[in-house]
């Protein structure tokens, strides 16, 4: 492997869409840290939306569809655990996007996240995210 393919692995590993949704490092730190704040209920391998957390989604702007579609659990490939897909991963991955939280970068799929986008974790989430998607050496 060469070194501009181990940088992209790092990269990848550190923040990346998973479809259309957040993965890697970043999107199992999100799914912890709203864990923590009582946003979302995870148990094994399932993931549910708590009456918080969807207050928490309509305040961020994200409007979701019916109770049974709103959160799904998803295996992140290099972390070994779960980040949030379904139709709340796929709404706040749009929403960071439009708010410049996170960037999309090189490789394709790799995600950035922005100087505002520090604060926005820290403010909204208290996540140092820019620690979490730093791709490590």
């Amino acid at each position: 492997m060469g070194y501009r393919q181990v940088r992209a692995d790092r990269r990848l590993q550190a923040a990346r869409t998973c479809y259309t949704h957040i993965a890697g490092r970043l999107g199992v730190a999100l799914a912890d840290a709203m864990n923590a704040q009582g946003l979302i209920e995870t148990s094994d391998d399932a993931m549910r939306l708590t009456l918080a957390g969807t207050a928490w989604f309509a305040d961020q702007g994200i409007m979701l569809p019916t109770a049974q579609a709103r959160i799904r659990a998803c295996l992140d490939w290099t972390e070994r655990r779960m980040h949030i897909a379904g139709p709340a991963g796929i709404g706040l991955c749009r929403r960071l996007l439009e708010l410049d939280v996170i960037r999309r970068s090189t490789p394709r799929r790799a995600l950035t996240v922005t100087p505002s986008g520090q604060h926005w974790f820290e403010d909204h989430l208290g996540l140092d995210a820019q620690a979490i998607a730093e791709p490590r050496p």
